[in-house]
C-alpha cells in the first residue's frame, strides 16, 4: 500500500496483494504459480490490474 503526493496534482491512493504456491518438483526442483492484483484510486487511470505468475526455482 502507498500514497502519493506529487508537487501538483491530486495524490492518489495504491495497493496490491498477491498470492503464489508452490510445488516441489524434486529435491532441487519448484514449481509455483501466483495471482496478483493492484488497484488504484487515480483519476482518469485505468484502476484495476489483475495478472497471473509461474515459476521455476532449479538449484545445482
Amino acid at each position: 500500500m502507498g500514497n502519493v503526493s506529487p508537487d501538483h496534482g491530486d495524490d492518489y491512493l495504491y495497493w496490491g496483494v498477491g498470492v503464489n504456491l508452490p510445488f516441489k518438483l524434486t529435491d532441487k526442483a519448484t514449481f509455483a504459480v501466483g495471482v496478483q492484483y493492484a488497484s488504484n484510486d487515480l483519476d482518469g487511470a485505468d484502476g484495476d490490474h489483475l495478472w497471473f505468475t509461474t515459476g521455476l526455482t532449479v538449484g545445482f
